[in-house]
Formats: C-alpha cells, structure tokens, sequence
C-alpha cells in the first residue's frame, strides 16, 4: 500500500461507506455517540460518588 495522502484516505472511507452501507454507518456511528454518552454520565455519577 502506497503511503496514503489524506484525499486518498478520504476516497477510501468514501468507498467503505458506500460499501456497509449509509444507514448501517449512521447506526453505528449514532451508537458509538450514545456509548460515549453513557460512558461519560458513568463516570459522572462514579466522582459524584467519591466527593
């Protein structure tokens, strides 16, 4: 693999999205946000818990 220039990177993301599919990419992708989500009120209430 030649060394990838970020337009080259980009048409392959392009490429993979097109691939798995736009709906399953944004499922994925909005899952990933609510992971995030949870993970940061976890934390919350865990220093909430130690104070």
């Amino acid at each position: 693999v030649p060394y990838a220039h970020s337009d080259d990177c980009q048409l392959v993301i392009n490429w993979i999205i097109a691939k798995i599919g736009l709906d399953c990419w944004r499922k994925r992708t909005a899952w990933f946000q609510q992971a995030n989500l949870l993970r940061r009120a976890a934390d919350f209430y865990e220093e909430k818990e130690f104070e």
